[in-house]
């Protein structure tokens, strides 16, 4: 009797086939690394480019690191009093600067007053990096000094700094790389959410890992404060949204996702993620749909 058919065998082996042509087909994901390991990829939308120098002053950072630091700081505080602007707040940005890598008394304090007085200036970001970096000298325990307190200013200067409308690209690099590095668990609800939306907005690279972890972290009504106070938007930051209604779904807290259905469907109706929110709030399923690549030709196209 001839077989109408092919054998269960030559089935297996065009399936077989087809398979390893598709899994070949699909992009290869991997991580990018660079020498420390991270990939930036960073929001040039929102970057700058970076301030201008004088020459006159960068050659007193100069003398400062030959070891003169005296003379330079010396010159530094006389142009900041005496010179025309710009040159004048350049060198009293430059001046705290050394007064923070010195350690000396007064170098926060001054700094803080400096950004109170020009917080717009170009240098304002770099010295909140600076201040950050400062804080991060004092977390080693200096004189038994409460460490986990050290390591919150840490995060508050830098995520003063990715917040800054002045930030530029080569800073922005260094800030994600020192705050990547730090302990998150010492933070309190505040200041992690608030370092991790900053760095998600500049990182787009890892945006949704920030936003991951900071849905894992937040409560009901930290998300429902920063949404009425517009310092999130379902449209900007969906992602937030998403992952943190996903938990709750999971989790079988109804009332929270209800909430986040609710706060979606009145200041957002339009947006999808409004209708997938809801869609999980009632109970909604939709069909799937797998399909499946075959012959259309030849002796196996009646599969």
């Amino acid at each position: 009797m001839k077989r109408l058919y092919p054998s269960l065998s030559a089935c297996a082996i065009i399936l077989l086939t087809l398979l390893s042509l598709l899994t070949a087909c699909v992009p290869k994901s991997g991580v990018q690394s660079t020498q420390h390991g991270i990939k930036h990829s960073t929001n040039h939308s929102k970057l700058v480019a970076p301030p201008q120098n004088s020459k006159q002053i960068m050659a007193l950072l100069q003398l400062a690191e030959d070891g003169d630091i005296e003379t330079a700081l010396t010159e530094l505080t006389r142009l900041s009093s005496e010179a025309p602007s710009p040159l004048k707040e350049e060198a009293a940005f430059r001046r705290v600067q050394l007064l923070l890598k010195t350690h000396a008394l007064t170098a926060v304090d001054e700094t803080h007053q400096l950004l109170h007085l020009y917080p717009n200036h170009a240098l304002a970001p770099y010295a909140h990096f600076w201040l950050a970096q400062w804080w991060d000298e004092q977390s080693n325990g200096i004189d038994g000094s409460p460490t986990d307190e050290y390591n919150k200013q840490v995060f508050q200067e830098l995520t003063a700094a990715l917040k800054h409308p002045r930030l530029t690209q080569a800073l922005a690099k260094k800030a994600l790389f020192m705050g990547k590095n730090k302990d998150l668990n010492i933070l309190d609800e505040h200041d992690k959410i608030d370092w991790l939306l900053a760095a998600a907005h500049i990182d787009t690279a890892q945006a949704d890992d920030f936003l991951r972890l900071a849905a894992s972290n937040i409560s009901l009504e930290y998300l429902q404060a920063l949404h009425q106070n517009h310092v999130i938007s379902p449209k900007q930051d969906r992602l937030l949204y998403l992952h943190f209604a996903r938990l709750q779904l999971m989790e079988g807290n109804m009332k929270n996702l209800r909430a986040v259905s609710t706060l979606l469907a009145n200041d957002a109706p339009q947006l999808p993620i409004t209708r997938t929110i809801k869609a999980w709030q009632s109970g909604d399923t939709q069909d799937v749909y797998i399909g499946v690549l075959l012959p259309l030709t030849g002796k196996y196209a009646r599969f």
